[in-house]
This record gives structure tokens, C-alpha cells and sequence, in this order.
């Protein structure tokens, strides 16, 4: 596997540049079948989080109006990444300015089987849910962490995503 390539998006603190887009797309399908979400190997990736103004329900009105040809594709909010998923570009970048989102990306293509393992230590309770909620909340106020610490962060982001936002 290569190393991760250095950002040279618009949001150098917040970007993911030159995004494999098959290794991404197939940890996402790999990580969506922990979640009981249909494999859809042969057709394209699904959006893997649930998100705030997602364009899931445009998707076709926007795929008329972009090119049919391009060379690279650059997404400025990527946010769950329904466009991104729905075009799957061969090479680009990625940007929000959110920073646990870009980082929960850049596990995604770096750390897939590590995320993976993680996932499956979660329990589908109430308590344990508010302990998640508090545990992800208090990953956040850390300056610096860990790539453990970004994988557990990763991990708390997708089941409190799928569980508390009408998941």
C-alpha cells in the first residue's frame, strides 16, 4: 500500500488528495456490510454516512449537468459524499472543513481492516450509545491524537451517525 500523499486541496488542514477511489469505495462496502447494508460490489459505492444537506435525492438532476469527460475531479464539501460516490472519480481530492470527517476518511483509505475491527466492538443499547456519544465528545477536545485514538473516533462517528440519525 502507498503512503498517504501529502493534501493539496483548498483546505490544507482538512483535505484528502489523490483519493484512490477503488481502495475507498470497497473499505466503504466492506464497512457497510458490519452495518447490514446490501453489497452492491458490481455497482457503485453507497454514501456511507448519513448527512446534513446530502444530495442523495439530486443526484440524478446534478449527474446531467456535469461534464462527461474530465480529468480530475475536486469535491470542496464532500460532507456524506453522495456526488463523489455517485461519479467515482479515478483521481481528485476530497475537502470539507470539518476535520473529524476528512479524518474519518482518511482512515477509511488508510486504516479500512482496523476500522472494521472496531466497528464490530460496538453494542446496539441505550447506555452503551450515550457512553459512545460521551467518548466521541471527549475525542474531539484532544489537540493531538493518535492514530488508535482517530480509528476509535472513526469507528464511535459511523455508529453514532447510523444509530442517532435516523439509522
Amino acid at each position: 500500500r502507498k503512503p498517504p500523499q501529502k493534501s493539496s486541496g483548498v483546505f490544507k488542514q482538512s483535505s484528502l488528495s489523490g483519493v484512490p477511489v477503488p481502495v475507498l469505495t470497497v473499505a466503504i462496502r466492506r464497512t457497510l456490510d458490519l452495518f447490514g447494508t446490501e453489497s452492491r460490489f458490481e455497482q457503485m459505492a453507497e454514501p456511507i454516512l448519513k448527512w446534513v444537506g446530502g444530495k442523495r435525492q439530486l443526484l440524478s438532476d446534478l449527474r446531467s449537468r456535469f461534464p462527461i469527460k474530465y480529468d480530475q475531479y475536486h469535491e470542496p464539501f464532500i460532507g456524506g459524499g453522495a456526488v463523489f460516490f455517485e461519479l467515482e472519480p479515478t483521481t481528485g481530492s476530497i475537502n470539507d472543513l470539518n476535520r473529524r470527517l476528512i479524518t474519518f476518511y482518511k482512515i477509511i483509505r488508510d486504516h479500512p481492516d482496523q476500522l472494521i475491527k472496531e466497528n464490530q466492538r460496538h453494542s446496539y443499547d441505550e447506555d452503551y450509545y450515550y457512553d459512545a456519544r460521551d467518548r466521541f465528545n471527549k475525542l474531539h477536545t484532544l489537540d493531538e491524537r493518535s492514530v488508535k485514538q482517530e480509528i476509535e473516533e472513526a469507528s464511535l462517528m459511523l455508529y453514532l451517525n447510523r444509530t442517532g440519525y435516523n439509522g
